[in-house]
Formats: structure tokens, C-alpha cells, sequence
């Protein structure tokens, strides 16, 4: 089971976050930048 974990800054929470990669494809949420 390889994973691949991107991280990201949340500025809500002011923390880094490991996100997976699959994840990104799932929900084009609204991402301000």
C-alpha cells in the first residue's frame, strides 16, 4: 500500500497538513490563494 502525502499549509488551523494525493482529485473544492 503505497500512500503519497503531499503536505499543505491550512491557514484556518495556522498548520501543516498531510494530505493525500488521491485526495486532491476527489472534491475541487473552492482553495483560496
Amino acid at each position: 500500500m503505497n500512500k503519497i502525502y503531499r503536505v499543505v499549509w491550512n491557514e484556518t488551523t495556522q498548520t501543516w497538513n498531510a494530505v493525500a494525493e488521491f485526495a486532491k482529485a476527489h472534491g475541487k473544492t473552492a482553495s483560496s490563494g
